[in-house]
């Protein structure tokens, strides 16, 4: 999720500007599917704001680095999340 800009009252209200904190929020519930709370993973590995179009891009390439939206640069490592999927089990493990 990201962050409300300062002075905003309600998300329909907000405007995504580049700088904007993605933060950790709980989502909408009840099945909702809120655009400003959306992100697709881009086949270049770019993690896309739905309603803004705008990339996270990490800070630094450290522990601890922020996350906040830009403008998507393809092939830039700090907007790049790549996810290693051989470390997802594909087996219910059954206790003896």
């Amino acid at each position: 999720m990201w962050a409300l800009p300062a002075g905003a009252a309600s998300a329909a209200a907000a405007v995504v500007v580049a700088g904007t904190p993605v933060v950790a929020a709980n989502c909408t519930t009840n099945g909702v599917v809120d655009p400003m709370q959306a992100f697709e993973l881009r086949p270049d590995w770019l993690l896309q704001h739905v309603a803004s179009g705008m990339c996270a891009e990490a800070s630094a390439n450290a522990a601890g680095a922020t996350l906040s939206l830009q403008p998507c640069e393809h092939g830039k490592l700090l907007q790049q999340f790549r996810n290693d999927y051989t470390r997802f089990v594909d087996h219910v493990h059954v206790p003896h």
